[in-house]
């Protein structure tokens, strides 16, 4: 759980009353983009509402908006809260066109297995083809290297269609 929208996400689920932005970006370090962005998306989904306001305890200004998580957002992590980091590892594979996993680590804060389960299904998909290594197998460093052959626009591809084989036909 590195990311920050993970520790975000974690935070509000450990606060059934409800919880401020000011809160949330306190035990979890997160900045306040990363804590606004999260609560406009849960709200927009219907994953959390507006509960309302707390006076500031010893403080001269406005109160504090409170939100809360829908009962429904608990049993199962909102989608809007999950792609964040994958369309990030998206951008970044547009942006180098070839590149291991190691540089996508470099450039976006998320887990490893979750760039590999990524290109791995991007490769199901034929939108990247693996092209070797960065150095011979087995030393040190050595990642795959990955390329770029299939660039179909800035939107994360739906990935929900890799565990089929490519050209099998969906039935409906």
């Amino acid at each position: 759980m590195n990311r920050p929208i993970d520790r975000v996400w974690a935070a509000m689920k450990a606060s059934p009353d409800g919880f401020t932005r000011q809160h949330l970006m306190k035990v979890t370090g997160a900045s306040t983009s990363t804590v606004d962005r999260t609560i406009r998306l849960l709200v927009e989904e219907g994953a959390a509402e507006f509960a309302g306001y707390l006076p500031r305890q010893g403080r001269v200004g406005h109160p504090l908006r409170t939100w809360r998580l829908l009962p429904h957002a608990l049993a199962e992590t909102p989608r809007c809260v999950r792609p964040i980091a994958r369309q990030q590892i998206w951008t970044a594979m547009r942006i180098r066109l070839t590149f291991t996993m190691a540089d996508l680590k470099a450039q976006v804060d998320t887990h490893e297995s979750n760039i590999k389960e990524m290109c791995s299904q991007l490769v199901k998909l034929g939108i990247l083809k693996e092209a070797g290594r960065n150095q011979p197998t087995g030393q040190p460093g050595s990642w795959k290297v990955y390329r770029l052959v299939r660039d179909p626009g800035p939107v994360l591809p739906d990935l929900s269609h890799a565990s089929r084989p490519r050209g099998e036909v969906r039935h409906g």
